[in-house]
């Protein structure tokens, strides 16, 4: 990023928001393992953005017609 900065381009703000919206989309633990951060400021980013991921594990799978 600094090499970025010393050529006048400014990434952090496109970074952020690249990071807002992932955060947004992915659970925290998928999203912390694909950029490779710790879940807490995986967790963190998704607070930030406004998601709630917190039911997410705990919503059951309805079960269809034809299921067994």
């Amino acid at each position: 990023m600094a090499r970025m900065n010393r050529l006048g381009i400014r990434a952090r703000a496109s970074r952020n928001t690249a990071m807002l919206h992932l955060a947004s989309t992915t659970p925290p633990a998928v999203f912390a393992e694909l950029i490779g951060i710790s879940i807490g400021n995986a967790t963190r980013w998704a607070e930030l953005s406004g998601a709630s991921w917190n039911r997410y594990a705990a919503q059951p799978r309805r079960r269809m017609p034809n299921d067994q």
